[in-house]
């Protein structure tokens, strides 16, 4: 489990601090119905078996459909997500440190557009946690665009 993971490694405890809430990053209701599962939220249960109150998908939700991100570089990521995800009910994440989990970190642009939206409804810290991270092929310029880790930016950013 991610828990034995942490202790394991060491970590300083803020660097992984307990979250309030986990938030898997959400699939727009089409995508869900098409693939039949959310793989972030998969992860979420996964990753935190004895957590399972403080998963909540509905928390977040992807509000519009948006073009598969595979093929797009990080301004058309960033582009294609502006305004993608809304947060249902802000009174649950007000002052809360919030772990967002996803499957994978290509640009950070789904990750940081999630973090903005959360920031934007009051949470207090947001971390985030993916599986796999896309390190950028240094003779491509699709993958190889810059981006904002907010996995430790700090809340006032």
């Amino acid at each position: 489990t991610f828990t034995a993971l942490r202790a394991a490694a060491a970590a300083p405890d803020d660097l992984l601090a307990q979250p309030d809430l986990i938030v898997p990053v959400p699939l727009h209701k089409k995508r869900l119905r098409q693939r039949g599962f959310n793989q972030a939220l998969e992860l979420a249960r996964l990753f935190f078996p004895l957590e399972k109150a403080r998963i909540r998908p509905t928390i977040l939700m992807r509000t519009r459909w948006t073009t598969p991100q595979a093929g797009l570089g990080g301004r058309e990521r960033r582009r294609n997500l502006a305004g993608a995800f809304q947060v249902g009910d802000g009174e649950k994440i007000l002052a809360k440190k919030i772990l967002l989990v996803d499957d994978v970190f290509t640009t950070g642009s789904t990750v940081n557009e999630c973090a903005r939206v959360l920031r934007q409804s009051g949470a207090a810290d947001i971390q985030v946690l993916t599986l796999a991270r896309v390190l950028a092929d240094r003779k491509s310029t699709r993958l190889n665009s810059s981006h904002t880790d907010i996995s430790r930016m700090p809340s006032s950013a």
